[in-house]
């Protein structure tokens, strides 16, 4: 057995879904013929599955074996959520959303019918709310197990898409200079290079960098790196260790973010 892993982030919208499309119809006539997979991931299922996607060629609701992964649950087929037997919501913190954008988290409470929100509002980093619609007891928090794998996240895939404006972080600057809005990652990256060490001790005080990150970049493990970072920064530290802790910060976004 092995692993393709395809790159279709490239592709313009029509293409990709495309090209997702035939590819989980031809997966679902080699289940049919040999049993296998006995799973199928699909991630950013608010795409394949959306409410306004035709589906028929490609997903039978009466087959089981799917997991569905979306950061946009009310996006999805009404048939794909009659479907759904478990529900696990992964908790970080409540997230900047653009506006007009439904809760995910409420949206899930209110199809379940199940106090998802305050579970999800209870746990802490590193754990997780579970729940089966076929039990009457209510979702339960566990604990995750660490990754057993490094996690890679691609530049031109995450870091370089543009934020609306409402997302961007906004520098601070002293003086009459005016300051600067990162509108992805990248940018980030090039500002905190470049800004004063008085802009980075302003944040860094704040925790402005960890909860940008977390909040709208949604990545807690670079959130919690940079949060123990910025605690080593107070009005007392002086300017060198400003910028060790500086460097620190570029440190853990390239480790994280590689070409």
């Amino acid at each position: 057995f092995g692993s393709v892993i395809v790159d279709v982030s490239r592709l313009d919208g029509p293409a990709r879904r495309a090209y997702k499309a035939s590819l989980l119809a031809q997966l679902e006539r080699e289940r049919a013929a040999t049993g296998l997979p006995h799973w199928i991931v699909v991630d950013e299922a608010h795409v394949p599955f959306g409410r306004d996607a035709e589906t028929s060629k490609y997903f039978d609701p009466s087959q089981k074996g799917y997991c569905f992964v979306t950061y946009q649950p009310g996006e999805l087929k009404d048939e794909v959520w009659k479907e759904l037997d478990v529900i696990v919501a992964l908790p970080s913190g409540r997230r900047i959303l653009p506006a007009g954008s439904p809760d995910p988290i409420a949206v899930v409470e209110e199809r379940w019918q199940k106090p998802f929100v305050q579970m999800v509002d209870a746990a802490r980093f590193g754990q997780a709310v579970l729940a089966r619609r076929d039990e009457l007891s209510p979702p339960r928090v566990f604990t995750r197990a660490p990754r057993t794998s490094s996690h890679v996240r691609h530049w031109h895939k995450y870091a370089r898409a543009t934020l609306p404006e409402n997302l961007c972080f906004h520098f601070h600057v002293e003086g009459s200079e005016p300051g600067y809005d990162a509108a992805n990652l990248e940018d980030f990256h090039w500002a905190l290079t470049t800004c004063a060490l008085a802009t980075v001790r302003f944040h860094a005080q704040r925790a402005d960098f960890s909860r940008w990150i977390r909040s709208v970049i949604h990545d807690d493990e670079l959130s919690a790196a940079v949060q123990e970072l910025e605690s080593r920064i107070s009005d007392k530290t002086e300017d060198m260790d400003v910028d060790v802790v500086r460097a620190g910060l570029l440190s853990a976004i390239e480790q994280r973010y590689l070409e």
